[in-house]
C-alpha cells in the first residue's frame, strides 16, 4: 500500500513537472522572439524601423495578455494595459480620476 502511493506521488510529480517545464521553455521562446523582434527593429538603417518595432511589440504584448505599467520619471504609473480593474478585462481607467488612483496603487 505504502509503495503504491509513493509510486502514484511520484508519477503525480514527474507528470506535474513537465507540464511546468513545457510551459516554462514555451515562455522562453516567446520572450525571445518578441526581444528578438526589438533587437532587429533597433538595427534597422529605415528610417521609422525603430517605432514600427515597438508597435509591433506593443501588438504582440496586447495579443499575448501580457501586463505592462508605463511609468513616468518619477516611477508614477501613466498607463497600463492588459490589467483588470474588476472582472472585466482590460477596463479603460482615466489618469488623474480617483479610480485610477486606486487602480495604481494597488
Amino acid at each position: 500500500m505504502l509503495v503504491g502511493a509513493a509510486l502514484l506521488f511520484g508519477a503525480l510529480s514527474v507528470g506535474y513537472a513537465w507540464i511546468v517545464a513545457r510551459h516554462l521553455r514555451n515562455d522562453a521562446r516567446e520572450t525571445s522572439r518578441l526581444l528578438g523582434q526589438v533587437f532587429a527593429g533597433l538595427n534597422d538603417p529605415r528610417e521609422g524601423a525603430a517605432a514600427d518595432a515597438l508597435l509591433t511589440l506593443a501588438d504582440e504584448v496586447r495579443r499575448l495578455g501580457i501586463p505592462l505599467a508605463v511609468t513616468d520619471t518619477a516611477v508614477s504609473p501613466r498607463s497600463t494595459m492588459n490589467r483588470s480593474m474588476t472582472r472585466q478585462a482590460n477596463r479603460r481607467v482615466v489618469p488623474g480620476s480617483p479610480s485610477w488612483t486606486a487602480f495604481t496603487r494597488r
